[in-house]
């Protein structure tokens, strides 16, 4: 199975033209992307790199709705179910956290029974 190359991927989306960061955070981030090495970096930091981002664009054009789709490898889900176990968090909760839907959760709750 291939992987994905997120140091180039980050890099091409950075140098567009039409998406407009403002130039200290832009640079900020290309700083923190050139120290990831290819395929050493985990969902967290790659959450972490989304949020910068969705926060800091500023679009040129009038068609601001930008539609943003995440994907969740098993580990993560695992944590995101253990961190609602643990701190006691509603479906709600969790999904108003990550920003998904309630369905997400509880779908992910029957696949993932292991004491859920």
């Amino acid at each position: 199975m291939n992987r994905i190359n997120y140091k180039a991927l980050y890099l091409d989306f950075l140098n567009d033209k039409a998406i407009d960061i403002p130039s200290p955070i832009r640079a900020s981030l290309i700083k923190s992307i050139n120290t990831i090495e290819k395929g050493e970096i985990s969902l967290k930091q790659i959450r972490e790199l989304n949020e910068i981002i969705k926060k800091s664009i500023k679009p040129k054009s009038s068609n601001s709705g930008i539609k943003v789709q995440n994907s969740y490898d098993k580990d993560f889900i695992k944590y995101i179910l253990e961190n609602q176990k643990e701190y006691g968090y509603s479906n709600r909760e969790v999904a108003n956290i990550y920003k998904m839907s309630r369905n997400t959760i509880a779908n992910w709750k029957r696949i993932f029974q292991e004491g859920y």
